[in-house]
Formats: C-alpha cells, sequence, structure tokens
C-alpha cells in the first residue's frame, strides 16, 4: 500500500510538474501570440505608413507634374509673347521706315513748292530796271521842280531810299516804293511827342531857313500836316506837268502818272 501511495504520489507530483510545464508552455505560447499579434499591429501600422508615405509621394508626384504643366504653359506663352512683340517691332519699325519716306517726300515737295513761289514772288530784273528807271526819273523831276520853283523847299536834297524795295525784301511785283527827301537845316531841336518814344516834334533853334514858315504860333516846333500839305501840293504840280518820262529805249512806261488820294494819318504823300 506504502509503494502504492508513494506511486500515486510520485505520479501526482509528475502530473503537477506536467500541469506546471504545460502551463508554463501556455503562458510562453501566449507572450509569443502577444509578441505576434504586436509585430503584425507593427506591420500593419508600418504597411499603413508605408501606405500613406505612397499616397503622399504620388500626390508630391502629381503636383510636381502639374507644375512643370503650368511652367511649360508659361513657357510657351512667354515665347508666343515674345514673338508678338518682335512682330509688333518689326511692324513699328516698318511704319516708321514709311513715315520717313513719306517725311522725305513730303520735304522734297514742300521745297520744290518754296522754290516754285519764291521765283515766282522773285522781282525779275527787267522789271526791276523798269520799275527803277520810271521811279528815278519821276523823284530826279520832282526835286528839280521843287528846287526850281519852290522857296521852302528849295534846299532839298538826294532822296533816300527806304522800306521794302530798297532793302531787297520787295517779292511778286515792284509796285511800292518808299522815298524820303531829307532838309538840312543848321540846329534841330528835337523832342519826344508822346512818352512812348514813337512820335517826336521838330523845331529851328536858329537860322534864317526857309521851313520857318511853317512853325507853329508861339513855338519854334514846326508843324509837320503844314509841311506834308504844302509838299504834296507841289508834287501834284510836278505831276500835272508830266507828259512822258525818259527811261531806256527797251523799256515801256506808264503813260499817265497820278497822285492818289491822300490815305487818312499817314505820313505818306
Amino acid at each position: 500500500m506504502k509503494k502504492q501511495d508513494a506511486k500515486k504520489e510520485k505520479e501526482e507530483e509528475t502530473m503537477k510538474k506536467q500541469d506546471a510545464q504545460k502551463k508554463k508552455e501556455e503562458e510562453t505560447m501566449k507572450k509569443q501570440d502577444a509578441q505576434k499579434k504586436k509585430e503584425e499591429e507593427t506591420m500593419k501600422k508600418q504597411d499603413a505608413q508605408k501606405k500613406k508615405d505612397e499616397e503622399k509621394m504620388k500626390k508630391q508626384d502629381a503636383q510636381k507634374k502639374r507644375e512643370e504643366e503650368t511652367m511649360k504653359k508659361q513657357d510657351a506663352q512667354k515665347k508666343k509673347e515674345e514673338e508678338t512683340m518682335k512682330k509688333q517691332d518689326a511692324q513699328k519699325e516698318e511704319e516708321e521706315e514709311t513715315m520717313k519716306k513719306q517725311d522725305a517726300k513730303k520735304k522734297k515737295e514742300e521745297e520744290r513748292l518754296l522754290r516754285t513761289t519764291l521765283n515766282a514772288l522773285r522781282i525779275k530784273m527787267k522789271d526791276k530796271a523798269k520799275a527803277a528807271a520810271v521811279i528815278n526819273d519821276l523823284i530826279s523831276d520832282i526835286m528839280e521842280h521843287l528846287k526850281k520853283n519852290t522857296v521852302c523847299f528849295k534846299d532839298v536834297q538826294q532822296k533816300l531810299g527806304t522800306g521794302s524795295y530798297y532793302e531787297n525784301l520787295k517779292i511778286a511785283d515792284p509796285d511800292e516804293f518808299d522815298v524820303m527827301m531829307p532838309m538840312p537845316v543848321d540846329r534841330a531841336e528835337i523832342k519826344p511827342f508822346k512818352e512812348d518814344g514813337a512820335f517826336y516834334s521838330v523845331g529851328l533853334k536858329r537860322g534864317n531857313n526857309p521851313l520857318k514858315r511853317f512853325q507853329q504860333e508861339g513855338s519854334s516846333h514846326l508843324s509837320a500836316s503844314e509841311m506834308l500839305q504844302d509838299f504834296r501840293e507841289e508834287v501834284k504840280k510836278c505831276v500835272k506837268k508830266l507828259k512822258s518820262l525818259e527811261v531806256l529805249p527797251d523799256v515801256e512806261v506808264p503813260p499817265d502818272v497820278e497822285v492818289t488820294r491822300k490815305k487818312r494819318a499817314c505820313p505818306a504823300v
């Protein structure tokens, strides 16, 4: 009985050891399963992260591709604009050349027109000689008349030519001549007539000059209107006697010379 009990006890101990071993193995298996499960979770997380990274890479590649497409479009647009600018510059240069040619043509036409106009306005030498002969002979006759038939104007001196004709500025026709006939005096008193300095009064200071008859009453100043009136009357007398003028043989002279109506406020005869 003792041997059986000892055997039985030994078997129970063996069973306990086996149960403990089995329990230990189960614990080890549980730990291994937990470790395996943990590793699987880690793998899942790594796979998820990898998948996430791959998605991110795809998005980045897609973004990069879109940016490259945008750059290509911008380069194409820039190239197109450069081509347009080149065409516009070429068009502008062509227009400038056309404008230059038009300006040159216009300038040439204006110069031609100006030369034609100047040639038309230039007094011909024949007309100038004819006019000079008429005027010179007429002035000579008037001066001779003044010297021989007047007292106040007998000391008249050689004419002074003034104005556009004598300054070579007359154009078109020699039909206007400004002539001044100086009268000598010993001493004259000249004073401004107005503050603007445009007009002056002239007076005789001494001497027995025949112009004294034109002195204003109570003053030594000469009356310009009286002098002009008398001078005009003498010119009219001289012209009235003229029948013809001695001029160059090949120059035709107008048959009549007359004194026109005096213009108001005009200092000329």
